[in-house]
C-alpha cells in the first residue's frame, strides 16, 4: 500500500495539530468591514456564556452582546411576543468624545476559539483580543490602544430592570428573580453581571465579565449546584480570572478546543460548504457542551425576544442532529437529561386513565411542566399535535440510542414512545372504514385538517420502534401484539395520482416544513421495494423542493427548507443511486449559500440564521444535511458516500459515528470511493454499502476475503470486527492512505465575514451589511 507504514488505527486520527491550525485558518471568517449588527457579528461562547461584537458608528461604541442561555422566566407562558428567555444586553467600549470609527478588521480564529481585530479612529488604532474561558461563565477581552487619548470606557446597556453598583474594582448589576404568572408559585429570572477592567501593560487594558443566573434556573441542569445568589455565582466566577496568569487560562482554553477539533476531521470539493461545516462545530461546542443547558432557539446569543425558547414541531429535532455523525456523541447529554427529567414513570402515569401518556407543548424553556395533561396545551381540536411532537423528539433520543448502544437506555424508550403513543391514540377515532384517523391535527405550520400525514408518519415508526424495544425490555407479550394490531389499523397515507398529500383532500403547497414526506426522512420507513410508494415518493418530493426549497427558480420559503431538501434527496439517492438526485443536492447547497429566503438570507456573513427574530437551528441542520451526503446511518446499515454530487468529486472524513457505535473514515477521489477504514465493537455486525465492486475489493492490501466478512451482494458486506479491531477496505491494493485536506476544491478560503468574497454572489435586497 502507498504510505504503508499507516495501520488502520491511524485511519482513525485526525491531522496533527499543526496541519489543523493551517487548515482552519483557511475557514476563519474575516471582517473586512466593522459588523454592525447582530446577524453579521463573531461570536465567542463557552457553552453557558458567550458575547458578539459589533460596532455602533453613529454613537461611537464598540458593543459586547451578552449572552447565558439559562437566564429566562420558568414556567412562563411563552409565544414569540413574550417568551421565557430574557435578552440581557450588552456593555459597550465608548471612545472618547469627538473620536470617529474610520473602519477597520475582524478575524474569528476557529482554531483558537478566539477574535481578534482592530478599529481605525482618527485619534488611532485600538486593537482587542476576546475568548470565553472553556468550563466558565465568563468572557474575557484584551484591548491596546495606540496611544492614551484613544482610550475606551466601560459603559452598561443592560436592558431588564435591576440595579447597578460598583464594588472595589468591579462593576455589579443585579436583576431579581421573579413570579410570573398564577400558576406557579417559582419565582425565576434573575442574573447578575460582574465586570471590571485592570491594566496589563502600557496602554494594554484586561476586562473580565462574568454572568450568573438564578440559582432556581441553574438546577435544571446542574444537580450538584450550591444554591448562591445569581450575583455570589458571578463574582465566584469573576475573581477566579482576575486572580490567574491569563496567558495560562488562554492555554487551557485552547487545549479544550483543539482536543475537540481533533477528534474527528471532514473535507471536501466545496470549500465555502466546508467552511460552514466547520464553522457550525464551532458554534455547537460554543453554544452548548456536555454538563451545560440544552440548545434553545438563540443559543447563548439571545439578542430579541421572538423565539427565546425551545421549540419542538423542528427546532430541537434539527439542532440535535450533527453531533452524532461529528463523533461529539457527548453533546447530546443535555437533550436526553431534559428528556429523563420530564418524561420519566412518575410524571408520565396518568392514574385516571390507567396507563402512560405523554406529549410535547410547541415550546419550554429548561424544564417541561404538565400544565395541561390532556392536550399539553394545545386546543382540544388539536389532540394529536401534542403528542406527535414527543414522538419526533424520541426519534432523536432514539438515534442516540443507536450511536451509543447504552442498554440501560433500553426500558425508558420503551416506556416513554409506549406513553406517546397511547396519549396519540387517545386522540385518535375508528371510522367505519376500520381504520383510525386522526379527527383533525395540524401538518406543522402548514395546514390544519383531517390525517395528516405527517403525523402518521410518525405514529408508523413510534409503533414499529416500540416493538423494537418493548421485546428487548420484555414487554409482555399481549401489549407487543396489541401494537401489531395496531399498526394494521392506522390510515394509510393520504395520497392522489401526484403523490403524497398534506393530510385528506389537502395537496402540498408551497411550506418550509416536509411533514408529508417525514417517513423518507428522517423517519426511514419507506419500502423501497414498493414500486407504487416509492414513485409516489418521488413525485412529492420532486414537487415540494420545487415549489418550496427554491428550485423553481423562486424563493425558498425559508432557509431550512434547503437543507431539509439535501436531506431528502440524499435519502433518496442512497436507494436509487440517481445522479440527478446528486446534482439536485449541489443546486439546493448553492441555493442556500447564495440566495435569499422569503424569510431573509439564508446565510449571514457570521452563518446566523433569522426569520422574525434569532434561531439557531438551520445552519446546524445544513451541516447534518451535509453529513448525509457522506455517511448515513440506516434501517438497512450504513451508507458510504450515498449521495455526493458530481460537482463534489473528493472528500475524506475521519472518525465519523454511525449507528451500531461503529467508527468509519473514507475517501472519495474522481467521484468513486478509494478506501473505507472501519472499527467497531465485537458485539456488532456492520452492513456497510458501498459503490465499490465488493468482489473485487481488497482487505488490508490482502485480496482474500477475511472470514469475519460476508459478502451480500455487489454493493453490500457485512462485517463483524474482532476485539474492537479496524480493518482497511479498498478498490486498488495500495490505495493512498493520507489523512488531509483534498486539493481540489470550489470556491475561496475565508468565504465568510463581511468582504468582497462572500458578498460577490449575493444579493440580499437591501438588506447588504
Amino acid at each position: 500500500m502507498k504510505n504503508n507504514k499507516f495501520s488502520a488505527e491511524q485511519l482513525f486520527q485526525s491531522p496533527s495539530a499543526d496541519t489543523m491550525h493551517n487548515f482552519l485558518r483557511g475557514h476563519d471568517p474575516i471582517w473586512e468591514k466593522l459588523p454592525i449588527r447582530w446577524e453579521e457579528a463573531p461570536f465567542i461562547g463557552n457553552g453557558l456564556t458567550g458575547a458578539m461584537f459589533y460596532v455602533d458608528p453613529e454613537q461611537k461604541r464598540l458593543k459586547w452582546l451578552i449572552g447565558r442561555s439559562d437566564v429566562g422566566r420558568l414556567d412562563y407562558p411563552a409565544t414569540c411576543r413574550d417568551p421565557n428567555r430574557i435578552q440581557i444586553g450588552a456593555l459597550d467600549q465608548r471612545l472618547p468624545p469627538g473620536t470617529n470609527i474610520l473602519g477597520g478588521a475582524v478575524r474569528l480564529d476557529l482554531w483558537n476559539a478566539e477574535i481578534r481585530g482592530s478599529v481605525v479612529t482618527d485619534k488611532g488604532k485600538l486593537h482587542f483580543n476576546a475568548f470565553a474561558p472553556s468550563g466558565s461563565a465568563s468572557f474575557i477581552v484584551t484591548t491596546t490602544i495606540s496611544n492614551a487619548a484613544l482610550r475606551p470606557e466601560w459603559g452598561c446597556e443592560i436592558r431588564p430592570e435591576g440595579r447597578i453598583a460598583v464594588s472595589g474594582d468591579r462593576s455589579v448589576f443585579v436583576a431579581d428573580d421573579f413570579v410570573p404568572h398564577p400558576r406557579t408559585s417559582t419565582a425565576s429570572g434573575g442574573f447578575a453581571v460582574v465586570w471590571g477592567e485592570r491594566d496589563c501593560s502600557e496602554n494594554c487594558r484586561l476586562f473580565t465579565c462574568s454572568v450568573g443566573s438564578s440559582p432556581v434556573n441553574r438546577q435544571f441542569w446542574n444537580a450538584g449546584d450550591t444554591g448562591i445568589s445569581a450575583r455570589e455565582s458571578a463574582e465566584k466566577d469573576y475573581d477566579l480570572y482576575t486572580n490567574q496568569d491569563i496567558e495560562e487560562v488562554k492555554k487551557k482554553h485552547q487545549k479544550w478546543w483543539h482536543d475537540f477539533y481533533q477528534n474527528s476531521f471532514f473535507s471536501f470539493s466545496h470549500r465555502e460548504l466546508e467552511s460552514l461545516y466547520w464553522i457550525q462545530l464551532y458554534k455547537f461546542a460554543s453554544t452548548t457542551r456536555p454538563d451545560r443547558p440544552m440548545i434553545d432557539n438563540h443559543g447563548i446569543w439571545s439578542t430579541e425576544a421572538p423565539y427565546g425558547f425551545s421549540t419542538w414541531d423542528f427546532n430541537v429535532q434539527a439542532t440535535y442532529r450533527l453531533h452524532l455523525t461529528g463523533n461529539f456523541s457527548e453533546f447530546g447529554k443535555p437533550f436526553l437529561k431534559f428528556m429523563n427529567q420530564s418524561f420519566n414513570e412518575k410524571t408520565m402515569w396518568r392514574p385516571e386513565h390507567g396507563e402512560y401518556r405523554a406529549g410535547m407543548r410547541q415550546q419550554n424553556f429548561l424544564r417541561y411542566r404538565f400544565f395541561d395533561t390532556q392536550f399539553w396545551e394545545h386546543s382540544k381540536e388539536l389532540p394529536c399535535d401534542g403528542p406527535a411532537k414527543f414522538l419526533w423528539g424520541m426519534h432523536n433520543y432514539v438515534m442516540h440510542y443507536r450511536h451509543s448502544l447504552d442498554d440501560t437506555m433500553i426500558p425508558r424508550i420503551s416506556t416513554m414512545l409506549e406513553a406517546g403513543i397511547n396519549a396519540m391514540l387517545a386522540g385518535m377515532e375508528e371510522e367505519p372504514d376500520g381504520f383510525l384517523h386522526i379527527p383533525s391535527g395540524c401538518s406543522w405550520e402548514c395546514w390544519t385538517g383531517k390525517d395528516p400525514t405527517g403525523l402518521l408518519a410518525v405514529l408508523n415508526w413510534a409503533l414499529a420502534a416500540a416493538i423494537e424495544f418493548g421485546e428487548a425490555a420484555g414487554v409482555k407479550p399481549a401489549k407487543i401484539a396489541k401494537w401489531e394490531s395496531i399498526r394494521n389499523k392506522i390510515v394509510p397515507y393520504p395520497e392522489d395520482d401526484e403523490g403524497y398529500l398534506l393530510g385528506q383532500g389537502q395537496s402540498p403547497l408551497p411550506h418550509r416544513h416536509w411533514t408529508h414526506l417525514m417517513m423518507l426522512y428522517p423517519l426511514d420507513i419507506i419500502d423501497y421495494k414498493n414500486h407504487e410508494e416509492l414513485k409516489a415518493l418521488r413525485k412529492s418530493l420532486d414537487w415540494w423542493a420545487w415549489i418550496s426549497a427554491g428550485l423553481d427558480g423562486s424563493k425558498p420559503q425559508a432557509g431550512f427548507s434547503c437543507p431539509a431538501a439535501i436531506a431528502l434527496y440524499a435519502y433518496l439517492a442512497a436507494e436509487t443511486d440517481s445522479e440527478v438526485d446528486r446534482g439536485v443536492i449541489a443546486r439546493l447547497a448553492d441555493i442556500f449559500l447564495y440566495q435569499e429566503a422569503e424569510r431573509g438570507p439564508c446565510v449571514w456573513p457570521a452563518t446566523m440564521y433569522r426569520e422574525v427574530g434569532p434561531v439557531m437551528e438551520t445552519p446546524l441542520f445544513m451541516a447534518s444535511a451535509l453529513q448525509e451526503c457522506f455517511l448515513q446511518s440506516r434501517n438497512d446499515g450504513v451508507h458510504v458516500f450515498p449521495a455526493a454530487p458530481e460537482k463534489w468529486p473528493d472528500a475524506i472524513f475521519v472518525n465519523w459515528h454511525t449507528e451500531g457505535d461503529f467508527c468509519i473514515s473514507a475517501s472519495r477521489q474522481k467521484g468513486k470511493t478509494e478506501w473505507i477504514a472501519v472499527k467497531g465493537t465485537d458485539a456488532g455486525v456492520l452492513s456497510l454499502h458501498t459503490d465499490m465492486d465488493t468482489s473485487k475489493l481488497f482487505w488490508n492490501g490482502e485480496k482474500k476475503c477475511p472470514a469475519n466478512v460476508r459478502i451480500i451482494d455487489a454493493s453490500t458486506v457485512q462485517i463483524a470486527p474482532t476485539d474492537g479491531g479496524a480493518c482497511i477496505i479498498s478498490r486498488t491494493k495500495n490505495p493512498d492512505l493520507s489523512v488531509r485536506a483534498v486539493e481540489r476544491r470550489l470556491g475561496f478560503k475565508n468565504s465568510f465575514g463581511i468582504s468582497p468574497r462572500f458578498l460577490a454572489n449575493r444579493n440580499y435586497k437591501g438588506k447588504q451589511p
